[in-house]
Parts: structure tokens; sequence; C-alpha cells
């Protein structure tokens, strides 16, 4: 995504830049720190002789606000300065006005907290850790509307958010296009998550400027931030946290470690009620996609796909409002511009791919715009890595969707089609092999892979195609050396880069082990190699997941539950629960390295 500027028009990289008037009023942020005369132009001279980033993100001071508005706000101080004079210091804040049907249409309740976090606490927490969400929090001016009546609900320990209050840390007041007002998050509150987002999950989705959000400065400015740039904040924060999940682990407060799915609330709500609070939806920019992206990857990280699938439309469709499927449009964009556009359109290409697979819906982006040039020189592993993933998911075609779906069964899935299908997938993902591209990227190339391969076969066993002798691709066997590529991968890859990927490496892990699952179901009256071997690689899978992303996946359970006692795992009820008894908690044991099965036993070889 390019550096945001101030207006959302972009101009031909052919036409001359737009002359302004003489007596510029305003500068560029670049030549108001150097302290030189602009003029105003986009970019304006100074910026390019200088080869520098000419953006106008600074808001203009205003001096302050006039009319009924000003006489309000002083006849407010003054009764504040009253109040302290006065042996109680109490002040009605419902006397301001500001949240009557006169001022808002949107109606300001009582007993709600606003959230005012303290940047200090987060910068001193270092960009790996979560801050703990009361320390988000603190009993200032009530924030809510009938929308979204409460951002957060009041800590139960009187105090804790008060203990981490700071002077130093600015909050900014606002006023929204509904006359609602409320209190920002402060800009230093987000640096962590964006470190957090570069670190770990940039080479997933490289749609941001790296440049820009991390060494520009404006996330330390105690400048306010624009709208556009604060709702991108909120919802990169809160999918940074979910995504991530427990693999990062929270600071110690007060003997009780943060809770980090409460901190990713608080930046969703917060996004939430920022939103309904501006005017979003008549002119999208590249901001406004990826703020719904990252609401849709908060929500589908939650496994709440009904909201994340809603979000991932409204990106699709905000994309679709700016063109970005349109190749004549990119064409006419400045270089740059057009890079990040194409990366933003892709990674929607691919992630919708994805989605609708496991969700069963159909997908409405197709390949209609060139894939990003490898550039800057710096990022040539991870833009290749990138074009290698949409690579391979442009093999789900549509008449793939259609067979997975259940539609025209009959006319398309062939033996033929099948066997080309899953050649096809494995060209693409040997070409991909062949770059120099990022573990985190490997790994979600060869696990997607497998992934796909094991959806092609799945077809072919509903449509009777399997146990051609002269074709592996449909032979029983197959799920099970799929399994072994599988293995092979997560043994030798490091456990960030294999969290890195979120729910939904845990969602292809457990396709593949219960697909392994069923074979071996189908095998197991008549054992052979094959069959011990499968044992071996579904027991691997099943421990990864025990432990994926620092917790236990929410797919073990179930997973444990299908194997019905196959490799001798089993759910028992928890110390407090009684086995015949509907909805209590169940406990499992977990899966240690000793419990796998040792397939060298099977072949009645012993150790020395």
């Amino acid at each position: 995504m390019p550096s945001p500027t101030s207006t959302n028009s972009t101009t031909s990289a052919s036409s001359p830049p737009e002359r302004t008037p003489k007596g510029v009023r305003r500068a560029c942020d670049c030549c108001r720190k150097r302290k030189v005369r602009c003029d105003g132009l986009e970019p304006c001279g100074p910026c390019r002789k200088t080869a520098l980033r000419c953006a106008y993100l600074q808001a203009p001071k205003k001096k302050g606000p006039k009319g009924l508005r000003s006489a309000r706000v002083l006849h407010a101080l003054r009764e504040i300065d009253e109040s302290l004079a006065s042996p109680t210091g109490s002040v009605d804040m419902q006397d301001w006005g500001w949240g009557s049907s006169e001022s808002s249409p949107t109606m300001l309740a009582e007993g709600d907290e606003s959230i005012l976090p303290d940047a200090s606490f987060f910068a001193l927490n270092g960009p790996t850790s979560y801050p703990p969400a009361e320390a988000m929090l603190t009993t200032a001016t009530p924030l809510t509307s009938p929308q979204y009546p409460s951002i957060y609900e009041p800590t139960s320990q009187p105090g804790l958010g008060a203990a981490f209050s700071s002077p130093e840390a600015p909050s900014f007041p606002f006023h929204g296009a509904h006359g609602a007002v409320g209190v920002r998050l402060p800009s230093e509150s987000f640096i962590p998550y964006v470190q957090l987002f570069f670190e770990h999950l940039y080479p997933i989705m490289p749609v941001l400027d790296r440049e820009y959000w991390l060494e520009s400065g404006v996330l330390s400015s105690h400048t306010a931030l624009p709208s556009e740039q604060y709702l991108l904040l909120c919802s990169l924060s809160a999918a940074t946290i979910v995504q991530l999940d427990a693999a990062s682990q929270a600071p110690q407060v007060g003997g009780n470690y943060g809770d980090s799915e409460a901190a990713a609330q608080v930046f969703a709500k917060e996004c939430l009620r920022e939103r309904h609070n501006v005017e979003y939806v008549d002119n999208p920019t590249e901001l406004t996609v990826m703020t719904s992206f990252f609401l849709f990857a908060y929500f589908g990280n939650l496994e709440k796909s009904e909201k994340a699938w809603y979000y991932l439309q409204e990106t699709i469709s905000f994309a679709q409002v700016m063109e970005l499927d349109n190749e004549s449009k990119m064409a006419t964009l400045e270089p740059m511009e057009s890079l990040w556009r194409r990366r933003q359109f892709w990674l929607l290409f691919v992630t919708e791919k994805a989605y609708a697979i496991q969700r069963r819906r159909r997908t409405r982006l197709q390949p209609t715009i060139e894939l990003p040039v490898v550039y800057p020189p710096e990022e040539a592993h991870l833009v290749s890595g990138f074009v290698s993933l949409v690579t391979l998911f442009s093999t789900v075609t549509d008449d793939f969707l259609n067979v997975w779906l259940g539609a025209r069964r009959v006319s398309i899935c062939s033996s033929d089609w099948l066997t080309e299908t899953q050649r096809t997938i494995d060209a693409t993902a040997l070409a991909a092999a062949q770059g120099n591209i990022s573990e985190t990227q490997q790994i979600d190339i060869n696990i997607s892979r497998q992934w796909l391969h094991v959806l092609a076969w799945q077809m072919g066993v509903s449509n009777g195609l399997v146990w051609r002798p002269q074709d592996p691709e449909l032979s029983l066997e197959y799920p099970v050396n799929l399994a072994k590529d599988v293995v092979s991968i997560i043994r030798s890859a490091r456990r960030d880069a294999v969290d890195s990927h979120g729910i939904g490496m845990e969602q292809k892990l457990t396709d593949i082990a219960g697909c392994l699952t069923d074979v071996l179901k189908c095998t197991a009256v008549d054992p052979s190699d094959t069959f011990f071997r499968g044992q071996d690689y579904l027991s691997t899978i099943m421990q990864q997941l025990s432990r994926i992303r620092g917790k236990e996946s929410r797919y073990l359970r179930p997973l444990i539950s299908k194997t019905d006692g196959l490799l001798g795992y089993s759910l028992i009820p928890g110390p407090s629960a009684q086995s015949n008894v509907v909805g209590q908690p169940l406990r499992i044991d977990k899966i240690r390295d000793e419990d796998i099965p040792d397939p060298a036993n099977y072949y009645g070889i012993t150790a020395a």
C-alpha cells in the first residue's frame, strides 16, 4: 500500500501536476520539518528535488472552535474551575450538552468506560508482548452509542487502569460525523502491534509500506491521526493479536498475564465505533480496503465465520469500486501506487479462494490483472514467494470449485481431469520451490499444496475415481504419502514460522489429518506397512496441533474423537466432570513425544 496521502484521487503518470494558486495555505510534512518553502503541489518541488516522499498527513493546526461551540466549551471549563475550588470537586458532565439530542443524533449513554490507554506502557513492553487489556482502560468521559453500547466492560479490579495512567500519554478528543464525542487511543499504543505485524505477518500480507509505518515517525508523533489511518491501525492490531494468539506472550502485571483476546477486542470494538462516526463508504481508498480485510482476519481467527465472510465481501466490494481488478485502470497509475494495489488485489484473490473452499462458498474475483513486479530489490525474495502462492491458488479454477461444491460433477470430474489437476498443483508448487523465498512463505506454499491435493483426492473419492493402479494420484495410499510430506515440513520448520499463519494453518492440518484418518479406518482391518506409517504421520500432525500458536488447537478434540481409538488416544472427562453427563467439559491428555508409536516396533525391529 502506498504511503497514505491527504487525497483520494490519483493522476496519470503522463499528465502534469495540477498547479495551485498563489498563497499556499499548507506545507507538506517534509517541508514543514525542514522549514523550507513549499509550493503546495503533490509532490511538491522541494520533495522532488531531494527525492523525498511527499505527503500531507499532519492535520493543520486549528485556531479553536468558534461561535456557540466555543461558548459551550468555555462554560464547561469554568464549571471545572469552580468544581476544583469546591470541597467536593465534582462536575456534572450532563450539563455540557455534548450528548444531547440537539447536538448529536447518537446519544451518549451512562455507565460505560472510554478507552484511554497509556502510551508509555505500550512502548516499554516491546514489540513481542501484549499489554493487558486493563492497562488500556481508564475511567474517563463515557463514550458509547446505541449501535455499540459498550466499548469495554470496566475492570473488576479497582484502580488497575489508573495505575498505568500517564500524563505523557496523549489522547485525542474527536467529533464524529454523527456528533459523537470521545477519546481516541494514542498513536503510540499501536507501535508494538505494527512491529509484530511486520516481523511475523508481512511475508504473508506484503501490502503495507514498512518504511512509512515504522520509520517515518508517524506513530510517535503527538499529532492526531487521520480517521482512515486510525481505523487501519485499530483493525491491524486486533487481527495481529488473534492471528498470533498465544504464540507471543503477554506481559506480566500484578502476578497475572495480560489477556490477549481482550486486548484484541478493545481494538476491534474501537475500530467499529470509529467507523460509525466517519463516512468511509462513498470514497474508499487503499486504507479502507485493508481496514475491512483486517476485520475479516480478526473475526476469521475467532471462528466467527459469518462476520468474517461479511467483511471479506466488503473488502472485495471496495476493491472493485476502486477497480483493483481492472488492468486498464492499473496502467494509468503511478508505478509505486500500481505495485501496492496489485499486491492488495492478489492477496484478496488468494484469501477468497482459500476461505471459500473451507466454507463452501462461491468466489467473485478472477485473475484479471498482471502479477506484481519484483520491486523494490530488497523485497525480491518476499515478492517472489507471494507471487508463487498466487500461482498455486490460480489452479483453483471455477471447475475445481464447482466439483468441490457438488455441482456439475458428472460433466467435469473425470479421471483425466482429476489427474491433470493434481499434476498442475505439483507443477506450480515445484516452480515456486526454485525461488529464494522466506521460510514462512515456503511453509505456506508447501502445506497449501498438500491441502489442495487432499481436496482433489476427496473429490475423486466422492465420484468413485479412486483405486486406479496406473494413476498414483488416485490410489488409496496417496493421502498417506501426502501426510509424509506434511510431517517432513513441520518437523523441519521453526515454530514461529508455522504459527504466523494463524487459524488457517490449523484448519489445513486438520483437513489433512481428517482425510488420513478416513484412509486408516478403511485399511485397519488389514494392516500393512502403509497403515503403520500412516499412524505415525497422524500422531505427528496431532502433536503439532496440540501446541500450535502456543496452545492446544480447538480442532484437536474433534480430531481425536474422529480417530475413535485408532491411535490409542481418547477424550477423558475432567476431574470435576462425569463421563455420562452431556455438556460437561472434557480434558484431553497432552500428546507427548514418548506417546507417539515408534514405527520400528511395527516391523519387528527392536533396539540393540
